[in-house]
């Protein structure tokens, strides 16, 4: 089970909607880019390793945890 950081995996309700402006404007850019490769080379090799991926976003478990955990518990279409 992954749960993404809602700034750092760019959460469709929390993540950055603005293109990133100022002197570091690219390196920004780079690291968020980096950070989606990230996340579908880990899930490929969970997968490859017969591992179930689950994840889910850190505004999901803050909001409600015990209802994310009941999701989990009941499988990956849940999340």
């Amino acid at each position: 089970m992954f749960v993404d950081g809602c700034f750092w995996h760019n959460c469709p309700e929390h993540g950055r909607r603005t293109p990133w402006t100022g002197p570091n404007a690219q390196l920004w850019e780079e690291k968020m880019r980096r950070n989606a490769e990230s996340d579908l080379r880990s899930t490929r090799l969970a997968e490859e390793l017969g591992w179930i991926v689950v994840r889910v976003w850190e505004c999901q478990v803050l909001r409600n945890p015990n209802l994310m955990a009941a999701r989990v518990l009941e499988g990956p279409s849940n999340c």
